[in-house]
Protein backbone atom coordinates (compact mmCIF):
# COMPACT_ATOMS: atom_id res chain seq x y z
CA UNK A 1 0.00 0.00 0.00
CA UNK A 2 3.13 2.72 0.91
CA UNK A 3 4.80 1.01 -2.75
CA UNK A 4 1.53 1.87 -4.40
CA UNK A 5 1.21 5.92 -2.67
CA UNK A 6 4.83 6.59 -3.26
CA UNK A 7 4.52 6.16 -6.91
CA UNK A 8 1.06 7.65 -7.29
CA UNK A 9 2.42 10.68 -5.32
CA UNK A 10 5.50 10.38 -7.93
CA UNK A 11 3.44 10.39 -10.76
CA UNK A 12 0.88 13.61 -9.63
CA UNK A 13 2.46 15.59 -7.54
CA UNK A 14 5.05 17.55 -10.36
CA UNK A 15 1.43 17.92 -11.92
CA UNK A 16 -0.33 19.40 -8.73
CA UNK A 17 2.88 21.53 -8.05
CA UNK A 18 2.99 22.95 -11.80
CA UNK A 19 -0.84 23.99 -10.70
CA UNK A 20 -0.03 25.51 -7.83
CA UNK A 21 2.88 27.56 -8.53
CA UNK A 22 1.16 28.78 -11.66
CA UNK A 23 -2.79 29.49 -9.49
CA UNK A 24 -2.90 32.86 -10.35
CA UNK A 25 -2.26 33.56 -14.53
CA UNK A 26 -3.68 29.38 -14.35
CA UNK A 27 -7.07 31.21 -13.11
CA UNK A 28 -7.06 34.20 -15.41
CA UNK A 29 -6.96 31.49 -18.40
CA UNK A 30 -9.56 29.23 -16.72
CA UNK A 31 -11.92 32.25 -16.33
CA UNK A 32 -11.06 33.59 -19.32
CA UNK A 33 -12.40 30.15 -21.23
CA UNK A 34 -15.57 29.72 -19.23
CA UNK A 35 -16.12 33.93 -20.12
CA UNK A 36 -15.22 33.08 -23.80
CA UNK A 37 -17.85 31.00 -24.27
CA UNK A 38 -20.30 32.62 -22.52
CA UNK A 39 -19.91 35.50 -24.51
CA UNK A 40 -20.16 33.78 -27.58
CA UNK A 41 -23.13 33.22 -27.16
CA UNK A 42 -24.43 36.04 -26.01
CA UNK A 43 -22.25 38.43 -27.92
CA UNK A 44 -22.73 38.32 -31.75
CA UNK A 45 -19.29 40.32 -31.93
CA UNK A 46 -17.88 37.89 -30.29
CA UNK A 47 -19.32 35.01 -32.26
CA UNK A 48 -18.34 36.53 -35.47
CA UNK A 49 -14.85 37.07 -34.60
CA UNK A 50 -14.02 33.35 -33.43
CA UNK A 51 -15.80 32.03 -36.88
CA UNK A 52 -13.19 34.50 -38.53
CA UNK A 53 -10.68 33.74 -36.56
CA UNK A 54 -11.43 29.92 -37.33
CA UNK A 55 -11.94 30.48 -41.14
CA UNK A 56 -8.51 32.02 -41.09
CA UNK A 57 -6.76 30.14 -39.17
CA UNK A 58 -8.37 26.78 -41.81
CA UNK A 59 -7.57 29.04 -44.60
CA UNK A 60 -4.11 29.09 -43.04
CA UNK A 61 -2.94 26.18 -43.10
CA UNK A 62 -0.46 24.27 -41.03
CA UNK A 63 1.41 27.95 -40.65
CA UNK A 64 -1.74 29.45 -39.42
CA UNK A 65 -2.26 26.33 -37.17
CA UNK A 66 1.20 26.58 -36.04
CA UNK A 67 0.65 30.40 -35.25
CA UNK A 68 -2.58 29.92 -33.50
CA UNK A 69 -0.53 27.53 -31.03
CA UNK A 70 2.28 29.69 -29.99
CA UNK A 71 0.12 32.69 -29.34
CA UNK A 72 -1.91 29.74 -27.18
CA UNK A 73 0.87 28.39 -25.65
CA UNK A 74 2.75 31.81 -25.53
CA UNK A 75 1.32 34.97 -25.83
CA UNK A 76 -1.97 34.34 -24.00
CA UNK A 77 0.17 32.87 -20.92
CA UNK A 78 2.47 35.74 -20.81
CA UNK A 79 -0.26 38.02 -20.89
CA UNK A 80 -2.06 35.85 -17.84
CA UNK A 81 1.43 36.13 -15.99
CA UNK A 82 1.44 39.50 -16.10
CA UNK A 83 -2.18 40.30 -15.13
CA UNK A 84 -1.76 38.05 -12.20
CA UNK A 85 2.42 39.48 -11.66
CA UNK A 86 4.17 36.42 -11.94
CA UNK A 87 6.94 35.45 -13.16
CA UNK A 88 7.54 36.20 -17.19
CA UNK A 89 8.97 33.45 -19.84
CA UNK A 90 12.70 33.62 -19.64
CA UNK A 91 13.98 35.29 -22.92
CA UNK A 92 16.07 32.26 -23.22
CA UNK A 93 13.01 29.85 -23.19
CA UNK A 94 11.30 32.17 -25.99
CA UNK A 95 13.22 30.69 -29.12
CA UNK A 96 12.38 27.25 -28.21
CA UNK A 97 9.07 27.59 -27.03
CA UNK A 98 7.88 29.42 -30.61
CA UNK A 99 9.86 26.34 -32.08
CA UNK A 100 8.06 23.80 -30.11
CA UNK A 101 4.61 24.98 -30.09
CA UNK A 102 4.63 26.22 -33.23
CA UNK A 103 5.39 22.31 -34.23
CA UNK A 104 3.32 20.82 -31.98
CA UNK A 105 0.42 22.91 -33.40
CA UNK A 106 0.79 21.75 -36.74
CA UNK A 107 0.77 18.12 -35.42
CA UNK A 108 -1.93 18.69 -33.62
CA UNK A 109 -3.95 20.24 -36.56
CA UNK A 110 -3.03 17.26 -38.68
CA UNK A 111 -4.35 15.17 -36.06
CA UNK A 112 -7.56 17.01 -36.01
CA UNK A 113 -8.02 16.61 -39.98
CA UNK A 114 -7.12 12.65 -39.32
CA UNK A 115 -10.22 12.32 -36.60
CA UNK A 116 -12.33 14.33 -38.74
CA UNK A 117 -12.43 12.33 -42.13
CA UNK A 118 -11.93 9.05 -39.65
CA UNK A 119 -14.94 9.63 -37.44
CA UNK A 120 -16.95 12.43 -38.87
CA UNK A 121 -17.63 16.08 -37.81
CA UNK A 122 -20.72 15.14 -35.98
CA UNK A 123 -20.72 16.18 -32.13
CA UNK A 124 -22.57 12.64 -31.58
CA UNK A 125 -21.38 11.00 -28.15
CA UNK A 126 -20.42 7.95 -30.56
CA UNK A 127 -17.90 10.51 -32.54
CA UNK A 128 -17.13 12.33 -29.47
CA UNK A 129 -15.88 9.09 -27.20
CA UNK A 130 -14.26 7.81 -30.83
CA UNK A 131 -12.32 11.28 -31.01
CA UNK A 132 -11.29 12.00 -26.88
CA UNK A 133 -10.40 7.65 -27.19
CA UNK A 134 -7.86 8.28 -30.00
CA UNK A 135 -6.65 11.59 -28.86
CA UNK A 136 -5.86 10.62 -25.20
CA UNK A 137 -4.79 7.10 -24.92
CA UNK A 138 -3.39 6.70 -28.48
CA UNK A 139 -1.74 10.34 -29.97
CA UNK A 140 -0.90 11.72 -26.29
CA UNK A 141 1.10 8.44 -25.33
CA UNK A 142 2.60 7.74 -28.27
CA UNK A 143 3.48 10.75 -29.72
CA UNK A 144 2.72 14.34 -28.37
CA UNK A 145 3.69 12.92 -24.60
CA UNK A 146 6.59 11.09 -25.42
CA UNK A 147 8.15 14.00 -28.10
CA UNK A 148 7.41 16.82 -25.61
CA UNK A 149 9.37 15.12 -23.18
CA UNK A 150 12.81 14.38 -25.04
CA UNK A 151 12.25 18.09 -26.29
CA UNK A 152 11.85 19.46 -22.52
CA UNK A 153 14.70 17.56 -21.68
CA UNK A 154 17.07 18.39 -24.18
CA UNK A 155 16.22 22.67 -23.71
CA UNK A 156 16.45 22.42 -20.14
CA UNK A 157 19.73 20.50 -20.45
CA UNK A 158 21.38 23.02 -22.78
CA UNK A 159 20.64 21.00 -25.90
CA UNK A 160 23.35 18.60 -24.62
CA UNK A 161 22.61 15.64 -25.88
CA UNK A 162 25.06 13.39 -24.05
CA UNK A 163 23.77 15.43 -21.30
CA UNK A 164 20.27 14.02 -22.14
CA UNK A 165 20.94 10.40 -22.57
CA UNK A 166 22.38 10.51 -19.36
CA UNK A 167 19.20 11.51 -17.84
CA UNK A 168 17.48 9.29 -19.60
CA UNK A 169 19.40 6.55 -18.87
CA UNK A 170 18.05 3.73 -15.76
CA UNK A 171 14.51 4.39 -16.28
CA UNK A 172 14.72 8.22 -16.72
CA UNK A 173 13.17 9.50 -19.60
CA UNK A 174 9.91 7.01 -17.91
CA UNK A 175 10.84 9.43 -15.00
CA UNK A 176 9.97 12.51 -16.98
CA UNK A 177 7.46 10.64 -19.01
CA UNK A 178 4.77 9.11 -17.21
CA UNK A 179 4.01 12.29 -14.76
CA UNK A 180 3.43 14.47 -17.78
CA UNK A 181 1.29 11.60 -19.33
CA UNK A 182 -0.85 11.36 -16.17
CA UNK A 183 -1.54 15.08 -15.75
CA UNK A 184 -2.24 15.29 -19.37
CA UNK A 185 -4.90 13.04 -19.09
CA UNK A 186 -6.26 14.70 -16.01
CA UNK A 187 -6.03 17.79 -17.42
CA UNK A 188 -7.21 17.24 -21.45
CA UNK A 189 -9.67 14.22 -20.90
CA UNK A 190 -12.23 16.93 -19.68
CA UNK A 191 -10.92 19.48 -21.83
CA UNK A 192 -11.06 17.33 -25.20
CA UNK A 193 -14.48 15.92 -24.41
CA UNK A 194 -15.54 19.35 -24.44
CA UNK A 195 -13.86 20.89 -26.84
CA UNK A 196 -14.99 17.51 -29.23
CA UNK A 197 -18.68 18.34 -27.86
CA UNK A 198 -19.14 21.89 -29.31
CA UNK A 199 -21.30 22.10 -32.23
CA UNK A 200 -19.29 23.95 -34.27
CA UNK A 201 -15.54 24.54 -35.37
CA UNK A 202 -15.35 28.07 -34.04
CA UNK A 203 -16.50 27.54 -31.02
CA UNK A 204 -13.90 24.47 -30.26
CA UNK A 205 -11.19 26.64 -31.80
CA UNK A 206 -11.73 29.51 -29.34
CA UNK A 207 -12.21 26.91 -26.52
CA UNK A 208 -8.83 24.84 -27.77
CA UNK A 209 -6.76 28.37 -27.61
CA UNK A 210 -7.32 29.08 -24.06
CA UNK A 211 -7.04 25.42 -22.94
CA UNK A 212 -3.99 25.06 -24.58
CA UNK A 213 -3.15 28.33 -22.58
CA UNK A 214 -3.24 26.57 -19.62
CA UNK A 215 -1.24 23.04 -20.75
CA UNK A 216 1.67 25.35 -21.60
CA UNK A 217 1.73 26.56 -18.04
CA UNK A 218 1.54 23.14 -16.75
CA UNK A 219 4.03 21.37 -18.84
CA UNK A 220 6.72 24.39 -18.64
CA UNK A 221 6.65 24.59 -15.06
CA UNK A 222 6.89 20.70 -15.07
CA UNK A 223 10.17 20.59 -17.32
CA UNK A 224 12.03 23.21 -15.51
CA UNK A 225 11.21 21.32 -11.90
CA UNK A 226 12.25 18.25 -13.27
CA UNK A 227 15.56 19.71 -14.69
CA UNK A 228 16.24 21.40 -11.93
CA UNK A 229 15.76 18.65 -9.33
CA UNK A 230 18.89 16.60 -11.18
Amino acid sequence: MTSARSTWQKLTSPGISAVRNNLRPFLIIQVCLVAAAVAYYRVPSVQSFAENLAQTKVRSGLMGAAIANIIASIVIPQAARALSRAPLLARRDVPFQILFFGFLGMVIDLLYQVLDRVFGKEPNLVTLIQKVCTDMFISSPLVTIPFSAAMFAFHERDYSLARTRTAFRNGGFLAIYMPMLVTCWAFWLPAVSAIYAMPNPALQFLLYLFAEAGWSLIIVHMAQSEAAST
